[in-house]
């Protein structure tokens, strides 16, 4: 992922909070599927392969529906 801040700074000082956010999702271990910035707002997709075992957890789950032991 490559954002407009990258490489360049635009005042001396400390980060922004924008260019933290930018800096995490650089690093960001998952593929982003879409990515739009609107400055103060973002939508980001990210794509999160099911770890084995899982895909049968989590079957009967709606967006809406979140296990209890997912976070």
């Amino acid at each position: 992922m490559t954002n407009f801040f990258k490489g360049s700074r635009m005042k001396p000082g400390p980060k922004t909070k924008y260019e933290q956010f930018q800096e995490w999702l650089d690093r960001c271990p998952v593929e982003i599927t879409n990515y739009k910035d609107y400055s103060t707002e973002f939508e980001i997709n990210f794509e999160v392969p099911l770890e084995r075992d899982e895909a049968s957890r989590l079957t009967h789950l709606t967006s809406y529906d979140t296990p209890d032991d997912m976070w």
